[in-house]
């Protein structure tokens, strides 16, 4: 079966990529991983931030 998304996220591929170092003991990709969801999460935060000239 296919997946449902023909893409992925890249929230979720960057948290699969931090379980996968976390799994399989490889601490760089755990890392780029864990930095990885960081700056999505930042990202994410940012563009919900509502600037002086939005209407509401």
């Amino acid at each position: 079966m296919k997946d449902a998304l023909p893409w992925r996220p890249p929230l979720f591929s960057s948290a699969s990529a931090a379980l996968h170092g976390l799994l399989f003991d490889k601490v760089a990709v755990m890392h780029y991983g864990v930095l990885a969801v960081f700056i999505a999460a930042a990202t994410f935060v940012v563009l919900l931030t509502p600037m002086p000239g939005d209407d509401p």
